[in-house]
């Protein structure tokens, strides 16, 4: 798999065991800080994002799994969100990832089922450094 292929689907995160330590949005970027079952803190950036949901939350922090999806029912509720609001011209934003207008999924599973859903243009992952 390429390094681009990883970027794209997140393969080069541990998901499972991680600790889900914070979630921040700002204009740009949802970014997920996780520490991995090896001790490796990595950030995950979601570039250009369209919606985030995290129902249901109460007190897991142990990621079960991560994956990233073409199709969700959440995916599709935040695309049409917004052609409806635009009449199907949305237009330009001061984001080029959000202007791409391609959009995929990041799920993250929790260990007592709860689901993260992070839509976005691009996904992807570093470490962070000690």
């Amino acid at each position: 798999m390429t390094d681009a292929q990883n970027t794209a689907t997140l393969s080069d995160v541990l998901w499972p065991d991680a600790e889900l330590e914070s979630v921040t949005i700002d204009y740009d970027a949802v970014v997920l800080l996780l520490t991995e079952s090896t001790g490796i803190k990595r950030r995950i950036f979601c570039h250009g994002h369209l919606g985030m949901e995290l129902p249901g939350f109460w007190d897991e922090v142990v990621v079960a799994q991560g994956e990233v999806l073409d199709q969700d029912p959440f995916l599709d509720r935040c695309q049409t969100a917004i052609q409806e609001r635009f009449r199907n011209s949305p237009p330009a934003t001061g984001n080029d990832d959000r202007n791409s207008k391609v959009s995929r999924l990041l799920r993250v599973t929790l260990g007592d089922g709860t689901e993260l859903k992070v839509v976005a243009s691009r996904f992807e992952s570093e470490d962070v450094p000690r």
